[in-house]
């Protein structure tokens, strides 16, 4: 992907990221198309903490181009004993630094970092909790100071967890934040058509690995 001095959509995930995001499914959105939830197993799961992983994945020009990128550091808390994803994760909580995101461009995470979260409450964190509503998990996410239940689509495999959500930002009160992002990228976020545009919805997927065996946390 050709790299653009900007951030080109919106984003998260803290995403997300989540760490979860993680992630496409709207906030608005009350179906939730999550696989069921496997099994308890004969041995309690353990969280590998350092597997922990939030990419997200916004969007720029009318053509909607994907412009990716992660988040670094995700502190996850919360965490109990359990033989299910349930028993584990649910009331778990993470925060995410804004100032570790990651777009492979220094341009656009400097203007990320102090122009689109510099223009919300609270710039330097996003964070959130994860609950079930009759096994199904959900994301209490919070962003520029408002909190919003994001449904989440999930998958569980070879012992890695996937979270997947889309985060519409004006339902977070984004506007002034993206309005002075594509100023200062209007440029950067023109298409063929010559029209300039960022996209207020983001998508973001967080990992994380289980294990069997206890893990040694700080």
């Amino acid at each position: 992907m050709t790299k653009s001095n900007c951030y080109s959509g919106n984003f998260l995930h803290s995403t997300g990221i989540l760490m979860y995001a993680a992630i496409a499914i709207g906030c608005n959105q009350s179906n939730n198309t999550s696989q069921p939830p496997p099994a308890l197993t004969s041995k309690n799961l353990y969280v590998v903490y350092d597997s922990v992983k939030v990419h997200w994945t916004a969007f720029k020009t009318t053509s909607k181009i994907a412009v990716k990128g992660t988040f670094t550091n995700i502190e996850l808390k919360g965490i109990k004993d359990g033989q299910s994803l349930k028993q584990v994760l649910n009331g778990s909580f993470f925060t995410i630094s804004v100032s570790n995101i990651f777009s492979n461009n220094e341009i656009r995470d400097l203007r990320l970092k102090t122009i689109f979260f510099g223009a919300m409450k609270n710039p330097e964190v996003i964070s959130g909790t994860l609950h079930y509503k009759n096994d199904i998990p959900y994301l209490y996410l919070k962003i520029n100071g408002i909190a919003k239940e994001v449904p989440l689509e999930t998958s569980f495999k070879n012992n890695r967890l996937k979270l997947k959500a889309s985060i519409q930002l004006l339902d977070f009160n984004a506007v002034k934040a993206l309005a002075a992002l594509n100023a200062v990228c209007f440029e950067q976020h023109k298409g063929a058509d010559g029209i300039s545009k960022i996209w207020d919805e983001v998508e973001v997927v967080g990992t994380v690995l289980f294990s069997d065996k206890r893990q040694i946390h700080n």
